[in-house]
């Protein structure tokens, strides 16, 4: 399993499901920060009930799985939940105000620093559009239909002279606390 969180969000609870036997169950959470090295584990203090909250104030990747005993003795563990925590996503390339002639070509773009290490991250990007600089589709913006509406570079329509704000955003749906990012506007 895993769960990619961005730092300082709130996380999900890990949880360890016990059934069958006596209903009387004793849990414990363990971690390690190695891949492949359950076995350098450490006991996390205090954490001995069926679910954990895991930390998310440091950027890293942490594993977590929970040893479960139930009576006679009997003793199971969990999967190992890979938790990976990322720094909030920002555009390190905005779009660019640019004045044209009327059928020029013209291309905007934008670049995010999003990356996680475990497991593939999708970045859905949409472009919209204004006749004022508002970053909220409550504020008038429409979604942009030009070619590359829904990659990171847009080609704004300039076959009609006047002003058009554009803004980016993406969504990124496997990054818990901080998945969508906007862009400032460009006016072109």
């Amino acid at each position: 399993t895993l769960q990619t969180i961005c730092q300082n969000s709130p996380p999900s609870n890990l949880t360890a499901t016990s059934n069958g036997g006596l209903v009387f169950y004793q849990y414990q959470w363990y971690e390690y920060s190695s891949p492949n090295q359950a076995l350098s584990a450490v006991i996390i203090p205090n954490e001995i009930d069926s679910f954990l909250l895991p930390p998310t104030n440091i950027v890293g990747i942490t594993y977590y799985y929970c040893i479960v005993t139930g009576g006679q003795n009997c003793i199971d563990t969990t999967g190992i939940i890979t938790v990976e925590i990322v720094s909030e996503p920002i555009f390190t390339l905005q779009p660019q105000d640019s004045t044209v002639c009327t059928g020029s070509n013209l291309t905007i773009n934008v670049e995010d620093t999003l990356s996680a290490t475990v497991g593939q991250t999708t970045h859905i990007y949409q472009w919209y559009e204004n006749s004022i600089c508002d970053t909220t589709v409550s504020g008038g913006s429409v979604p942009s239909t030009g070619p590359g509406n829904n990659t990171n570079t847009y080609y704004p329509q300039t076959t009609i002279p006047g002003t058009t704000y554009y803004y980016c955003t993406v969504f990124i749906p496997q990054i818990a606390g901080c998945n969508t990012v906007v862009s400032e506007c460009a006016e072109i």
